[in-house]
């Protein structure tokens, strides 16, 4: 998508931000309310440590973190490097990672039942 419009996109999908609580409202009827708490606790847990929303904002770190395509490409106002960008990120991917996998740990582990045949 970026391709056919250009980085600026993403910042313009935002304004589907309301489509997504819709979407998690129409998908949560389905879940258990161990995956509901489950999974709406990695949210807030993963926006929480990702976003950092109670620090404060810089020019450095509006454009390391928000728009990191500016940083890459040298094209970022200030001193914003391109080296700048690995020591955020670089622990954003892993966290992220991580919490992936311990949900699909988690999302596997409650559908094992035992079978016993005579």
């Amino acid at each position: 998508m970026t391709a056919l419009v250009g980085i600026d996109i993403w910042r313009y999908l935002t304004a589907l931000t309301p489509l997504i609580v819709v979407l998690v409202a129409r998908c949560s009827q389905a879940w258990r309310p161990r995956q509901a708490i489950v999974l709406m606790s990695a949210v807030v847990v993963l926006t929480l440590a990702t976003q950092m929303p109670f620090q404060g904002m810089d020019l450095t770190r509006y454009f390391t973190e928000w728009f990191p395509y500016y940083a890459w490409t040298n094209a970022a106002p200030g001193d914003v490097t391109r080296s700048m960008l690995w020591p955020g990120w670089t622990w954003r991917f892993v966290a992220v990672s991580l919490a992936l996998c311990a949900l699909i740990v988690c999302a596997n582990g409650g559908a094992r039942t035992t079978v016993v045949t005579t």
